[in-house]
């Protein structure tokens, strides 16, 4: 009995280390055969160009945001506001990225219209004061 037991777990570690090496493998081929849905240009989208603004430490970013009570009260606040079913906003103003941090708050991300812009805006103001905002939304072109 204990030798069936030992060749059964030994099979399911030969298994295991066998599909974790063919992942690993997979991942690394190049030439690849593009699984459905995919295709081969989708390998090559790089997307790093988005954030570049974001490296040189000058604008803030999510993991700036502040672990105070206050800090994260304030941006949960906004964040509902902004999510609030009778604004309207577009899914894009609800995926926006709200930072507070020492009763400061930074907007970022796209909107869909300067309208949505301005509202989010107003609302955070409201909430956090008028000279406590920093608004860098930004209307997506719909091109």
């Amino acid at each position: 009995m204990n030798r069936i037991k030992l060749i059964s777990v030994l099979a399911v570690l030969a298994l295991f280390a066998f599909s974790m090496g063919w992942r690993t493998r997979a991942e690394d081929d190049t030439n690849a055969v593009p699984t459905m849905g995919q295709t081969n240009a989708d390998k090559n989208v790089d997307n790093s160009q988005i954030n570049q603004r974001d490296r040189n430490g000058q604008t803030e970013t999510p993991l700036q945001q502040g672990n105070s009570r206050e800090d994260i009260r304030l941006a949960r606040k906004i964040r509902k506001s902004v999510v609030n079913e009778t604004n309207n906003f577009s899914i894009l103003a609800h995926n926006i990225k709200i930072i507070a941090r020492d009763g400061k708050v930074t907007l970022r991300g796209p909107v869909a219209s300067e309208e949505e812009k301005s509202s989010i805006e107003t609302i955070a103001q409201n909430l956090a004061g008028t000279n406590n905002v920093n608004n860098l939304l930004e209307v997506k072109n719909n091109q």
